[in-house]
């Protein structure tokens, strides 16, 4: 459940733990469709890769099943649950925004050719 009192309260933490599960899955996915030609031969351009890295990089429905898996098995507070709730929330909704910066960062990238 998404508690709003607690996001007011906490909102530094929700803030800081947004931004660090957006940079963090970015970069990892971008890691990821950065692979070496020799591994990969139909490997992403890098405006794809770019694109595809920001936009995914909010959180997702899976997060949900995870933690309400945790909470029922109890190996987190029902805090800690609703203050991860809150922050993968918090990253889907700012997929719009996301997807306007994907645009954004890619544009230097398209006509490059790799």
């Amino acid at each position: 459940n998404f508690d709003l009192d607690l996001v007011v309260r906490e909102w530094p933490t929700v803030l800081i733990g947004a931004g660090a599960l957006v940079i963090i899955k970015a970069l990892t996915l971008a890691a990821a469709t950065r692979v070496p030609r020799e591994v990969e031969p139909n490997r992403l351009p890098t405006v794809d890769a770019i694109r595809i890295a920001i936009l995914l990089a909010g959180g997702g429905e899976f997060a949900f099943v995870v933690l309400a898996l945790a909470d029922k098995i109890g190996i987190v507070s029902d805090y800690l649950v609703s203050l991860l709730t809150a922050i993968v929330l918090v990253t889907m909704g700012i997929t719009p925004i996301l997807g306007d910066l994907a645009e954004v960062l890619s544009k230097p990238f398209e006509e490059s050719t790799e």
